[in-house]
């Protein structure tokens, strides 16, 4: 089994096998070509052999690269039409066993989007790498890797194996009729509805190579299509494999509880999610009028309330705000508290005291 191993290993270590294939191939050890090394199908056995094996690698430690981290631990299969069919964290999300059927996401406070994957016309059927995990061959050097995290996001890791795969990669979403993709402050693209309520996220684009080093990558949007532009075969030195992502998100809590506080009334407590970091981080309000923070302060508190209703007070509220406005300003770190037996402050009130009546 891989298991541990699995959920502690940077997406680099995955296809250091494919790594070690190509630099053979190129020295003439195999007797072929780098291009033939970028287009060769896929070994899942070798991955899992390789996750095994390897513990340690040098590179970058930063958050994007742990795409392997919170994992989730769902069924992952391909009897059926779909790898993964599970509701996490409130999302429901599909992950299609034909690459050119659509992965979905939607949640109680979100409609179903459909996002298609990028070369699915030639890419291979899913093949599992262990459970939230599948790998589809693009057969173009490339190789797309959903991977389902415990918040109920999807992080779409795409392995870049040599100069010759490609520099973009489209994903389309089906939004509802009237909806739009904005790119706001620090890179994350917004998908809205036609009233400006956020659907679904994806964090800033990011790459890097085998090395750890940054690769250039920004993203395109044309009408309902994201495109990861990953300007790997323009820079000297890279080492491949290639890692990049986009990192798609609904949930912006991973969970809500409710405790009785004797003699005073409750207390709610939200944790954020990765993604509920991420907006949270992203910036106040664009010129579009729709930033990462107007997002935590609409949706959020609609997440927050679908989760534990109770939470509908004023006062609970105004913290609430207070959190978002400065939660990571002063920091308060990545877990808010809302006291029913708080009174009702303006919100410099709450500033001044940490967002805490006490």
């Amino acid at each position: 089994m891989i298991r541990k191993t699995f959920k502690t290993l940077s997406p680099v270590r995955i296809y250091l096998g494919v790594l070690v294939s190509v630099a053979l191939m190129a020295s003439g050890l195999l007797g072929t070509s780098v291009a033939h090394a970028e287009t060769a199908p896929l070994d899942t056995q070798e991955v899992a052999e390789t996750l095994t094996d390897i513990t340690n690698i040098s590179g970058s430690t930063a958050d994007e690269l742990a795409v392997l981290d919170n994992v989730a631990d769902v069924p992952t299969d391909l009897t059926g039409d779909s790898a993964i069919d599970e509701t996490i964290n409130g999302v429901e999300l599909t992950i299609p066993v034909d690459p050119s059927d659509p992965l979905t996401l939607g949640s109680a406070t979100s409609p179903a989007v459909e996002i298609g994957l990028p070369y699915a016309a030639n890419a291979s059927d899913a093949e599992v790498v262990d459970n939230g995990v599948v790998v589809y061959d693009n057969q173009n050097g490339s190789a797309t890797v959903p991977v389902v995290k415990n918040d109920g996001s999807v992080q779409i890791t795409t392995i870049i194996a040599g100069p010759r795969s490609p520099n973009r990669y489209s994903y389309s979403l089906g939004l509802p009729a009237g909806g739009s993709l904005t790119v706001i402050d620090g890179g994350a693209v917004l998908a809205v509805d036609k009233a400006g309520k956020f659907i679904l996220g994806i964090a800033p684009a990011w790459a890097r190579d085998a090395a750890g080093r940054t690769v250039p990558t920004y993203y395109e949007v044309e009408g309902d299509i994201v495109t990861q532009v990953v300007s790997h075969s323009a820079v000297k030195g890279v080492e491949y494999p290639v890692v990049a992502d986009p990192f798609l998100g609904i949930a912006l809590f991973d969970k809500v509880t409710k405790k009785t506080v004797s003699g005073k009334g409750f207390r709610i407590t939200a944790k954020l999610s990765w993604w509920g970091e991420t907006m949270e981080r992203a910036g106040y309000v664009t010129p579009v009028g729709i930033g990462g923070l107007a997002v935590m302060a609409t949706t959020g508190w609609d997440e927050v309330k679908s989760k534990q209703p109770s939470v509908n007070k004023t006062t609970m509220y105004q913290q609430y705000i207070c959190h978002v406005n400065f939660g990571w300003g002063l920091p308060l770190g990545d877990t808010w508290d809302f006291e029913s037996w708080s009174g009702t402050h303006s919100l410099s009130w709450w500033h001044s005291h940490r967002c805490n009546d006490q």
